[in-house]
């Protein structure tokens, strides 16, 4: 539901950066133009990104995404759980695509 909603609110204010734009510079009343533009982007960097962010992280676990000694010791593991002979190949294979590019 609020997905839906910040996508209007983002779809109204670009139409209304456009609109600002297309509709009022581009016919020479620049100033109703540039109000209507600098609304637009205020209200897309101080509201709707804002909410958009707290809306995509509010579940999630921040420290599943930063790194610590926790998450090094699991990494650490699970390489040690792949046997050397994969792993020998693995790093051959990411030395070879680094050394195409």
């Amino acid at each position: 539901m609020l997905g839906r909603i910040l996508a209007i609110a983002f779809a109204i204010c670009a139409l209304t950066i456009l609109v600002g734009y297309l509709g009022f510079i581009e016919q020479g009343d620049a100033a109703t133009g540039k109000l209507l533009v600098g609304s637009g982007v205020a209200l897309i960097a101080l509201v709707i990104m804002p909410v958009f962010i707290w809306y995509r992280w509010k579940d999630k676990n921040l420290m599943d995404y930063t790194l610590h000694p926790d998450n090094v010791k699991k990494h650490r593991a699970k390489l040690d759980e792949i046997s050397r002979k994969e792993r020998e190949e693995l790093e051959k294979k990411q030395r070879d695509r680094f050394s195409q590019n």
